[in-house]
């Protein structure tokens, strides 16, 4: 969480009007709020600047125009781990409500990069962002609503009525009960008025063989370079002089262990090659994977999936709960972790598996002092020279040193302070920085990611000195000598004796820089292409996927999927919320038509039919269903919950094989844990 001044309180103009109404959700009394809503005395939402700057839209939106509708404004900056982990909720909110609800995404910058509009789309499209965003670079929004930290969720009724606003993360639950309860009362005075959502104009990126690359690691030993592949959700091994030695992940996210071809990731980011174990930050699925590369296996070692939301709770493997891990450091069995999310350092006993807090409490500012009492802004880049720990500690905007003396201390040699920031070479703290996300470390030089002054520092121990190593301080992409070469949003680094890597992330490059030649180049990668895979539905980390045994068709005969919904007792599926269906076939065995890849269900019902064609005998074929729709209370408690749910099927054809269809069910044995507590 991230504040814009000192003290953080958000006004009563946002606050106090949802008061009533949050009591009633917390002690789940739903009748209560519904009789609550009719009699709030609900504040008018101030309208958009008629000039305001929207991003992706082709004309600009107004409050008025989009009376009838339930409004989600959504405060924002691209920088912000917190920011990032609600998107997910977000994609679930306009996926469930998609008629009633328009989400609005109202970016408010921190830093003075953030401002411009290339960098904003640059955003929208390494998040997959998908509603309208409006660049609020002036802060009209922010002051006209009185926020005062990112993020700030606030929603507006269909009356253009301020109801609640929300604070941080994990809210999602309140905000889905408040939208269901309000789309049932505008429903019935008349005033709601559903339609399909705002279409969007900015363009589609080209494809590029590389997405986002946040992170590269070098391993010396074994002359191998490893690509974080961020967006494309996989890692690229290759040599150092670019020949591609195998890929890592189907392109597809998600979390799957198994071998390398099937496995898949979300959004990796750090990197560590211990011989043939590759140790991996998996980022947006909260873990840390091990990569046998002898092997050819990915397993998950730290972290269950899901996101931790409990500050300071250590636990072994897969039982422990990660926050947004970024970054990883490892020194014989110890391994490092820059837990972003959480704003810590983490340790990590790889023979044991037990994982813990390392440095940092958990609060989210700049604070020197023993590991256990500093603190941290979302760090982001680690690094080693067996002695000490250096950390690109991303939102205080400085270079920190860690002693690995469990009871040492945590300092500032460079830059610091969450909103002291910009681009400053010199001695100690009176350097800025701005953003800087990677780190490395090669006899005695140290080497710092300056992220948004799109620059590479090196940082002298023994002077205490930083100056710019390359690039001018302008986003771009140009190779050349030192002061020619541009770079834009870079990363990640490693180092190998005289060469730099660079994962130059708005680019979609990696770059070299010869510290001998001075002089910097882009590496190539002969026969690399972008997956075809795609996130489909899975974006959230709350899907539940079910991998049924193989399935046998009749070869060039029509078959079908015959989905069954059971929902729990006391609950239904909801008909006028329309279903969302995703069909992906890996394979030749069987084919869906185009209309069915891709659908919406409406009216919703518990039975849904997806028919197939089997194609010729001795094919195969993994067929993988998405599903995503909405349970409500049985009766007119008006609570609903939206459900995705995704079956994997090995399929294969043969010749005079019985004509079966396949059927899939879903028991939703777990779904209902957060109504049932």
């Amino acid at each position: 969480m991230q504040y814009g001044h000192r003290t953080f309180t958000l006004s009563l103009f946002v606050l106090l009007v949802g008061v009533g109404l949050q009591a009633a959700w917390s002690a789940d009394h739903t009748a209560r709020a519904r009789s609550a809503l009719p009699h709030m005395n609900l504040v008018p939402a101030p309208e958009f600047p008629a000039d305001a700057e929207w991003v992706n839209t082709d004309q600009p939106l107004s409050l008025r125009q989009l009376r009838g509708k339930i409004v989600l404004l959504d405060f924002w900056t691209y920088g912000c781990i917190n920011c990032m982990h609600i998107l997910p909720d977000l994609k679930r909110l306009e996926a469930v409500f998609a008629r009633e609800l328009v989400v609005i995404g109202i970016h408010t910058a921190k830093y003075d990069h953030e401002r411009a509009r290339a960098h904003i789309q640059q955003a929208i499209h390494r998040y997959g962002i998908t509603h309208p965003v409006m660049n609020d670079r002036d802060q009209r929004m922010w002051n006209a609503y009185r926020v005062s930290g990112w993020p700030t969720q606030i929603l507006i009724d269909p009356d253009g009525r301020v109801m609640q606003g929300f604070i941080g993360e994990h809210h999602r639950e309140r905000m889905e009960r408040l939208i269901t309860e309000t789309i049932a009362h505008h429903r019935e005075k008349g005033t709601l008025r559903d339609g399909p959502p705002l279409a969007l104009t900015m363009p589609e990126p080209r494809a590029t063989p590389l997405r986002y690359p946040g992170k590269v690691a070098v391993d010396a030993a074994s002359s191998r370079l490893v690509i974080a592949d961020t967006n494309h959700h996989r890692l690229v091994l290759a040599s150092l002089e670019g020949d591609i030695i195998t890929v890592i992940g189907s392109g597809q996210a998600g979390l799957t262990d198994g071998a390398l071809a099937r496995a898949t990731f979300r959004r990796p980011q750090g990197m560590v090659i211990q011989g043939d174990a590759l140790y991996v930050a998996d980022t947006g699925n909260h873990v840390v994977r091990r990569i046998d590369l002898a092997k050819g296996m990915v397993e998950t070692i730290l972290g269950s999936g899901k996101q931790a939301r409990t500050l300071n709770v250590p636990g072994y493997g897969r039982a422990v709960l990660l926050n947004s891990p970024w970054a990883l450091y490892l020194q014989d069995s110890a391994l490092y972790i820059a837990m972003a999310g959480s704003h810590q350092i983490w340790h990590a006993d790889l023979t044991t598996g037990y994982a813990e807090p390392f440095a940092g409490s958990g609060r989210e500012a700049w604070v020197d002092d023993t590991h256990i009492d500093a603190a941290f802004g979302q760090p982001s880049g680690l690094a080693g020279d067996r002695q000490q720990l250096y950390v690109a500690d991303t939102e205080v905007n400085a270079l920190r040193v860690l002693s690995l003396d469990p009871n040492g201390m945590t300092t500032t040699v460079a830059g610091g302070g969450l909103f002291t920031f910009g681009d400053r070479d010199g001695p100690g703290r009176t350097v800025k920085l701005q953003h800087p996300q990677g780190v490395a470390v090669s006899r005695g030089r140290v080497f710092i990611a300056d992220t948004y002054n799109h620059k590479i520092k090196q940082f002298d121990p023994a002077t205490g000195q930083v100056h710019t190593l390359a690039g001018t301080g302008t986003a771009g992409y140009r190779d050349g000598t030192l002061d020619q070469a541009l770079f834009y949003e870079p990363g990640g680094l490693s180092v190998d004796g005289d060469k730099l890597y660079v994962a130059d992330t708005n680019n979609h490059r990696i770059r070299v820089i010869d510290l001998m030649t001075g002089v910097v180049s882009t590496l190539a990668f002969d026969g690399l292409t972008a997956p075809s895979a795609s996130d489909g539905l899975a974006e959230g980390d709350l899907v539940e996927t079910m991998k049924l045994d193989r399935h046998i068709v009749s070869a060039l005969s029509n078959t079908a999927a015959h989905i069954h919904l059971h929902p729990p007792q006391g609950w239904k599926v909801n008909a006028r919320a329309p279903g969302q269906l995703t069909v992906t076939i890996d394979g030749d065995a069987v084919g869906v038509a185009a209309t069915h890849r891709g659908q919406t269900i409406r009216p919703m019902s518990d039975q849904v039919t997806v028919p197939f064609r089997a194609a010729q005998a001795d094919t195969s074929a993994l067929v993988r269903v998405d599903l995503a729709f909405v349970l409500c209370r049985s009766g007119d408690e008006g609570v609903c919950v939206p459900r995705q749910v995704a079956w994997e099927i090995p399929v294969q054809s043969a010749n005079r094989a019985a004509r079966v269809d396949l059927v899939l069910h879903d028991r939703m044995t777990s779904i209902l844990n957060d109504f049932d507590e």
